[in-house]
């Protein structure tokens, strides 16, 4: 805006001092269009360079600024950008020990509901010549197991596979009665249950025959 009453006070000024000049050396008058032509050419001529320069300084004026603008529009941006990552990583914190938080109670849930079976009386119970009487049990010593499931490998007499939908305390197998021959002198017993968090356990357990026909646990896992 300065720039503009600058030129319109310049261009003010040449026209004053121009019919001035037209007073004072009394010129004479145009007698033909050609002559109106080039005075008027040769009048504005320093006008219109004048309003061309004071374009330019204009133009480079508002170039500077809008420059100015955008490096003020990048610095707030990197600022933001910056604050974001901090809000990102404060995020991630957080997450970060909420699922540390929740891993622990998650943790601290399956420890109090979770189930833990074992056989107990693997043996037999009664002897008589060649055969012996088995009943074997087996104890759930934590919570609650749901879905148990019992596998002989290989078939131990009539118990091949057995399943519950439930099992607080003791369950005891049906019973039965092997010849000497029949017993494996190596058996697996596989016992896969869950807990009322539906997540699921496995025991492996590898039983050795003995001398006196009683087996002892060679692994668990």
């Amino acid at each position: 805006m300065k720039t503009f009453w600058v030129g319109i006070f310049i261009t003010i000024f040449y026209f004053m001092m121009l019919l001035a000049a037209i007073h004072v050396f009394n010129l004479t008058l145009m007698s033909s269009w050609n002559e109106l032509g080039d005075f008027l050419s040769g009048a504005f001529s320093p006008v219109a360079f004048l309003w061309l320069v004071l374009g330019y300084l204009q133009q480079q004026r508002e170039l500077k600024q809008n420059t100015q603008a955008l490096e003020l529009q990048a610095s707030e941006l990197k600022n933001s950008v910056d604050q974001y990552r901090e809000m990102v990583q404060v995020a991630r914190d957080q997450l970060s020990t909420d699922r540390e938080i929740i891993e622990k109670d998650s943790q601290r849930l399956e420890l109090q509901y979770k189930p833990d079976l074992d056989i107990i009386h693997a043996n037999w119970r009664m002897k008589s010549g060649d055969s012996t009487h088995w009943e074997w049990q087996f104890e759930n010593t934590g919570h609650e197991a749901r879905n148990v499931t019992v596998e002989f490998k290989p078939d131990f007499g009539t118990w091949k596979k057995f399943s519950w939908k439930s099992m607080e305390k003791i369950i005891q197998l049906p019973k039965q009665e092997l010849k000497k021959q029949e017993l494996p002198q190596i058996l697996i017993v596989s016992i896969v249950y869950e807990s009322i968090l539906v997540k699921e356990y496995k025991k492996i357990i590898t039983l050795s025959l003995n001398e006196d026909l009683h087996y002892s646990i060679q692994t668990i896992t």
